[in-house]
């Protein structure tokens, strides 16, 4: 929403970190193992330092 509303385009993708299948989910559970996710922001070239400064602002904020 905050690349959106700063008309930024963008995609977003998202791993595992877990070398476990997102899809066993359950096994990871059942192990006491959180399941974490890694996502990244692809943005054009040219907005990418307006984009990491919208991100830092949010960061400093928490």
């Amino acid at each position: 929403m905050l690349f959106s509303q700063n008309n930024i385009p963008y995609k977003l993708k998202t791993k595992s970190s877990s070398p476990l299948h997102v899809m066993d989910s359950a096994v990871l559970g059942s192990m006491k193992q959180p399941l974490e996710l890694i996502h990244t922001f692809l943005v054009p070239e040219k907005d990418a330092d307006r984009a990491r400064m919208l991100l830092q602002h949010i960061q400093d904020k928490l």
